[in-house]
């Protein structure tokens, strides 16, 4: 089995690039999506709660992912410690949801700081999905409704696009003029011909 990565910034197009994956037959892991059922861990509660104050907390005593994502972008330090408690349940995650796909040529994982947490020599395969900034601001302003402050903060937590471009095996440019569908198709057939 081979393992790919989907990564880029955020804005860039990772989901749809991995729905396309999918449908060609290669699962794909959606590490943020997954991240977040390990809030709901009592000891990850415990440490996030250390981390940033009671205020993470809604009525119910669960954790407040709004609250949390607006204060851990606005400190580098804060969104580290966030990641050390956060990413290595992932990986052990993901690692066990490979391991009941064994029977497969290929698998994948969406994350956007594959290169943050320098994980890109742990998989067989890096593409990056690349976005002008401009282009990436608007679709998640039109997405998630942040500003573009918010959204400015968080892309300045991410490596710089030309630098995963840089050091990835494919590059899928999705800039709204480029057609992405032949440029999926295109690394699809390659890494299945090399298998």
């Amino acid at each position: 089995m081979k393992t790919i990565a989907i990564t880029g910034n955020m804005g860039s197009g990772k989901s749809l690039v991995a729905n396309v994956f999918e449908i060609l037959g290669i699962p794909v892991y959606r590490a943020d999506h997954e991240s977040r059922k390990f809030y709901s861990n009592p000891e990850v509660s415990l440490k996030v709660q250390s981390l940033i104050g009671s205020k993470v907390l809604n009525d119910d005593g669960s954790l407040d992912l709004k609250i949390i994502a607006s204060e851990v972008f606005i400190d580098k330090t804060m969104l580290a410690e966030l990641t050390a408690i956060l990413h290595p349940l992932v990986l052990d995650d993901f690692k066990k949801w490979c391991s009941k796909r064994e029977e497969l040529a290929f698998v994948a994982i969406e994350s956007a700081i594959i290169f943050e947490n320098q994980l890109e020599a742990s998989f067989d395969i890096v593409i990056t999905v690349s976005a002008p900034r401009d282009v990436s601001i608007e679709r998640v302003k039109q997405r998630d409704h942040l500003s573009e402050e918010q959204i400015l903060e968080r892309l300045n937590t991410q490596y710089a696009d030309a630098y995963k471009c840089e050091h990835s095996d494919f590059v899928i440019k999705n800039d709204n003029s480029t057609m992405i569908i032949p440029q999926i198709l295109s690394i699809y057939h390659q890494i299945s011909s090399n298998q």
